[in-house]
């Protein structure tokens, strides 16, 4: 693995520590390197986002707070504590449908269901912002790293074919060729992998915080029907 990562590290320069000659794969390499810088950006906002600011909440502990005011008829109460924690998302649309339902002396299940669709329509581009580059960026480096691999390879078939080069010289030429070809596969995959796991991970994530909303929204909905 020492020797691998030595050989790998060697793919970014220019001309090789390792051989003395010209690495004619390090372009794509920093190319990639880019497209992963951005990839983790991505991944890191995404991951603050959803686990720490819209998804920080524990649903049942807060629903039940909730509940037990809205079943007290103390409306404003229900509000102070879905206010306290509305930069998450459940608080955010619970908040939406209390102000709905102190909105009229008798709200019926429109009412508050329009409130709460409201909401959704305002947090769901909050929640899949961003969502679309980190796959978008998992497919890129895979094609970037496929474009460097064939660019290798012309340059190793190239070498081969030229007439009148010495032996000696046409093995360096090849083996450049070849090294720059598998030094960008690996490296678009070193990419697309961990983008492709992070994205599905964060699909999950966003699925969850939904079906929680969309859970308890219709359970605080029913709740304000039977005690109206």
């Amino acid at each position: 693995m020492e020797r691998f990562g030595e050989i790998f590290l060697d793919q970014f320069r220019f001309t090789s520590e390792l051989t003395g000659n010209a690495n004619p794969g390090a372009t794509w390499m920093w190319i990639l390197l880019v497209i992963g810088v951005f990839g983790m950006i991505f991944s890191f906002e995404r991951f603050f986002s959803l686990w720490f600011k819209y998804g920080n909440v524990s649903p049942e502990k807060f629903m039940e707070q909730v509940n037990k005011n809205v079943t007290a008829g103390d409306y404003d109460k229900a509000l102070a504590t879905s206010k306290k924690l509305q930069s998450n998302a459940l608080p955010y649309v619970i908040m939406k449908g209390v102000e709905a339902a102190k909105s009229v002396d008798h709200p019926d299940f429109r009412t508050i269901q329009n409130g709460v669709d409201t909401a959704m329509m305002e947090i769901m581009p909050k929640l899949q912002t961003g969502t679309s580059y980190i796959n978008l960026i998992g497919s890129v480096a895979t094609l970037v790293g496929l474009a460097g691999t064939i660019f290798g390879l012309i340059l190793a078939f190239d070498a081969v074919g030229q007439p009148g080069i010495p032996a000696s010289q046409k093995s360096q030429m090849l083996a450049s060729g070849i090294s720059a070809a598998m030094g960008t596969t690996i490296g678009g995959l070193f990419i697309a992998v961990p983008m492709n796991v992070i994205y599905t991970v964060v699909i999950g994530k966003i699925t969850k915080i939904v079906d929680s909303i969309d859970e308890h929204a219709v359970k605080f909905i029913n709740l304000v029907q039977r005690v109206k």
